[in-house]
């Protein structure tokens, strides 16, 4: 069986790595013209590490990710403690497979790494696909028509090839936004923070772990707003407002660190993310 994936982010690559694990000849086709360092933390549970695991992937991701020991919820106003969950050992008994944080960058790597460059077409903007009784078709902007038994959508939360089979849809906006940095893990070193903290507010919560071997500090700052601009990688305006915390708690240092950028790296930017859910 031959198959098209369309869209080379973790989906695509995942799905393409599984066909061909299954016997298909896979081509996997992405309109960026070269992959680059995209996004900040991601939570692996273990549904997504025995993915991996069966893929032979796991140790390679495990390499460049932490493995936190537990997650500790505390209050946003003055740090006390709310509950805490042990993870490490305990989860991986439980459920067969480890609870891992990485970088996204470093998942894209290891999983692009495993597919064979042959399979891969960057520069390859898919403007239709279509079908008939005997195969799926896929059309580029260059007027080529890739045929194939099986065409799989990868494309993202704007999927083109979604709409193009379903009819269009808008998001619907849950007025939620959020902050998102990775800072160096040493320059926050002095505040005391856990391993995984979730820390909770009125209307805000913020998160921090550590990503990239524990070199990177990966935080989240999620509060409610009436600004919709949807993106995953919009530049964080430092004069803009998520309700202040408290003075004096760890959350609040790291909050501020986060609305000013305070990396030792110039090029490390706070994004805004808007959270909502799909239409339809």
């Amino acid at each position: 069986m031959e198959a098209i994936v369309v869209g080379a982010g973790i989906g695509g690559l995942a799905a393409t790595l599984s066909l061909r694990r299954a016997g298909c000849e896979v081509t996997l086709v992405e309109r960026a013209p070269r992959f680059t360092e995209i996004g900040t933390g991601i939570q692996l549970a273990p549904d997504a590490t025995r993915v991996l695991r069966r893929l032979g992937l796991l140790d390679a991701v495990a390499a460049q990710a932490t493995r936190p020991s537990h997650v500790e919820f505390r209050t946003w106003s003055d740090g006390r403690a709310i509950c805490r969950y042990v993870l490490g050992d305990e989860v991986e008994r439980e459920f067969g497979a480890p609870y891992l944080q990485v970088h996204r960058a470093d998942l894209h790597r290891v999983l692009t790494a495993a597919v064979p460059p042959r399979s891969v077409r960057l520069d390859t903007c898919v403007v239709g696909i279509d079908q008939d009784d005997g195969s799926a078709r896929v059309t580029t902007a260059a007027g080529e028509r890739l045929r194939a038994d099986l065409v799989v959508a990868a494309d993202g939360v704007r999927s083109a090839a979604r709409r193009w089979l379903f009819g269009t849809d808008e998001a619907v906006f849950s007025k939620t936004a959020a902050y998102r940095a990775l800072l160096p893990a040493g320059e926050v070193a002095d505040l005391g923070l856990p391993e995984y903290g979730v820390w909770l507010g009125p209307g805000r919560h913020f998160v921090h772990y550590r990503v990239r071997r524990g070199e990177l500090l990966n935080v989240v700052a999620v509060f409610t707003t009436e600004e919709a601009q949807e993106s995953w990688t919009a530049r964080a305006n430092r004069g803009s407002s998520c309700a202040s915390s408290p003075a004096g708690t760890p959350a609040c240092s790291m909050f501020w660190s986060v609305r000013a950028g305070c990396t030792a790296t110039a090029s490390t930017h706070v994004c805004r993310w808007r959270g909502g859910t799909s239409g339809g």
